[in-house]
């Protein structure tokens, strides 16, 4: 399965213009954004679900900087599928999703449509976004 995703030059523009209207470096930037993410979701966790199928190599930045605050589970097969090989551009590439999702509502909806490029034809596929550990913690902040 080979899922269409943002191309990563746009996903890099979007990068640059944050950097520029917040003034600070690539490397400053990355914690803040996962900083802020985090806050919003110990807040609210089942805003996770914005995150589609980019929310895996979120949760697997905060695994990675040893934060366990959301669980250790990732699914490995959608880590692999999203994955731009840079940290920059998957936490980027998230931010452009979940924003997506938001300017239609959608925060909390599970249900994500996307295309399959793997073969001759685009075929569109449901994804459905469920992380128990999320979930859990959901259920325990209503």
């Amino acid at each position: 399965m080979k899922i269409a995703k943002y191309p990563e030059e746009e996903l890099r523009t979007f990068l640059a213009e944050s950097l520029a209207e917040s003034n600070i470096t690539e490397e400053e930037w990355k914690p803040k954004l996962l900083e802020s993410t985090k806050t919003i979701l110990t807040k609210t966790p089942i805003h996770y679900r914005m995150y589609g199928p980019y929310w895996w190599n979120l949760k697997k930045m905060f695994i990675d900087a040893g934060d366990f605050t959301f669980g250790e589970f990732i699914d490995a097969e959608w880590v692999s599928i999203m994955d731009y090989g840079n940290v920059s551009t998957n936490l980027i590439a998230a931010w452009v999703y979940a924003e997506s999702r938001f300017g239609l509502g959608l925060i909390v909806e599970s249900s994500h449509r996307l295309d399959d490029i793997s073969g001759s034809e685009v075929e569109s596929i449901e994804y459905v976004l469920v992380d128990l550990d999320m979930e859990d913690l959901s259920s325990k902040r209503t």
